[in-house]
């Protein structure tokens, strides 16, 4: 600390240098600003913590029955797929892409919200709020694992449709248009999550994605058209970008304070 020649006894008080100020300034917003912590650190450290297996505790049924449901759903679409193809008016192969991006979300979604219902309905959700981890970053890793397991439900749903419908649309065309769907649809949902009240979270992206799925439906011949003419890699490139914005929505909210998400609520 530098000293004037006058900063003695009985002299004026001493002022800090301007590094001594910039460090103090430095230090004072470090500690009254919350550091970001990124996701895979978050979903490292919950995994080695609390474990999967308490991570999903009581509602693995949840989890399985919405496996299960989807199963069927995809079961059907592999059944009929040949019959979507064959369709005289030449939309088939639209309607088709329609009905794989109407139910690719079902198992990220069915599974979220039988959770919620039932955490809900039991009040552990109160429960999962005092514990060691914030509630926010728990259901930041859930929602990942949910669209990791979608994702992989998806992967093979895909491979089969492209099984049954003779190779007629390219693999990547569908897996493109089957994962832009589920984390669209994710992304959405989260922002539902944040934003909207319990009656409405629930409802409003179900609702949102029939009516749109209902619109390319009626639509089947240009969304055909559009297949054709788009590029394989181009779906793809585009199911990769809302997954990384999806990923980042995620890491973004579970940095949110919590007076915020309230506020959002309210």
């Amino acid at each position: 600390m530098k000293h004037s020649d006058d900063d003695m006894p009985g002299g004026r008080i001493p002022y800090p240098s301007a590094s001594e100020r910039d460090a103090s300034i430095a230090m004072i917003v470090a500690r009254g600003m919350p550091t970001r912590t990124r996701l895979a650190d978050v979903v490292i450290a919950l995994v080695r913590s609390v474990g999967l297996r308490d991570l999903f505790f009581g509602v693995w049924d949840c989890v399985f029955l919405g496996i299960m449901a989807a199963a069927c759903l995809w079961g059907l679409l592999v059944a009929g797929a040949g019959g979507f193809l064959a369709a005289a008016d030449g939309a088939g192969e639209g309607r088709l892409a329609v009905l794989m991006f109407l139910i690719s979300p079902f198992l990220y979604e069915i599974v979220h919200l039988l959770v919620m219902l039932k955490e809900r309905e039991r009040r552990t959700l109160d429960l999962w709020r005092v514990c060691r981890w914030s509630f926010r970053r728990l259901a930041a890793v859930r929602m990942l694992a949910f669209g990791t397991i979608s994702v992989l439900a998806n992967t093979a749903g895909a491979l089969a449709v492209d099984a049954a419908s003779g190779r007629r649309l390219p693999l990547i065309t569908m897996l493109g248009v089957s994962f832009a769907s589920l984390f669209l649809f994710a992304l959405g949902q989260l922002a539902a999550d944040v934003r909207c009240a319990w009656s409405a979270r629930a409802a409003v992206m179900p609702a949102a994605w029939l009516a749109l799925s209902g619109i390319g439906w009626t639509c089947g011949g240009p969304v055909t058209a559009l297949l054709e003419r788009l590029p394989a890699a181009v779906s793809l490139g585009v199911a990769v970008g809302l997954a990384v914005l999806f990923v980042a929505a995620l890491r973004r909210q579970m940095n949110v304070p919590a007076v915020r998400l309230a506020r959002a609520r309210a």
